[in-house]
């Protein structure tokens, strides 16, 4: 039995030589096999990866942009609320910071036809154990500066919501509901 236990470990141990030497390649291969066609590895050598936040920002399921203002974009965190960037992301600013009732974003949209209204459904949809519950939809006139709670407070998680492209105050919301059991605030709206 000792020798059945030590024999599997030599094997496993070369085993993993083996796999380990194929995984390592030179930063040259990598960079080509990156990029169909490939590129002159030479152009990108002087980047460097480095993070540019938000700093607790966490899991993320919300993201949108705004028509015609391609460095303006929202992400609602599951665990951190709504971040903002003006300059393509280079900066995030926090732009919900004690206006929700709960910090769990699921969905974030901006208004096609006015960028100042935002919509925010609330609640991760996501089928996980460590998930936390919305309280439904939020609405911003004023590109996130303030917040109002406008409805579906039992929803629980809110997946999606899309604005009419013309007219802003027509929404539709994707609202999973309680998990177990019925609840009236479950469908779309």
């Amino acid at each position: 039995m000792k020798l059945k236990i030590f024999l599997l470990l030599i094997l496993s141990f070369f085993n993993s030589l083996a796999f380990n030497s194929f995984a390592q390649k030179s930063k040259d291969t990598i960079a080509i096999e990156s990029f169909p066609g490939g590129y002159d590895p030479l152009l990108f050598q002087g980047l460097r990866w480095r993070s540019i936040g938000p700093w607790r920002g966490g899991r993320s399921l919300a993201v949108c942009g705004v028509i015609g203002q391609p460095n303006i974009y929202y992400f609602g965190a599951v665990g951190g609320g709504i971040w903002k960037t003006e300059d393509g992301g280079q900066t995030w600013l926090c732009i919900s910071d004690s206006a929700f009732h709960s910090s769990s974003v699921g969905a974030i949209t901006v208004a096609p036809s006015d960028a100042n209204i935002i919509y925010a459904g609330m609640g991760e949809a996501e089928m996980r154990g460590n998930i936390s519950f919305g309280d439904g939809v939020y609405k911003s006139t004023d590109c996130g500066k303030t917040w109002r709670h406008i409805g579906l407070k039992e929803s629980y998680a809110i997946q999606n919501i899309i604005v009419h492209p013309d007219k802003p105050g027509l929404l539709y919301a994707s609202c999973m509901g309680k998990i177990f059991g019925s609840n009236k605030e479950r469908g779309l709206y």
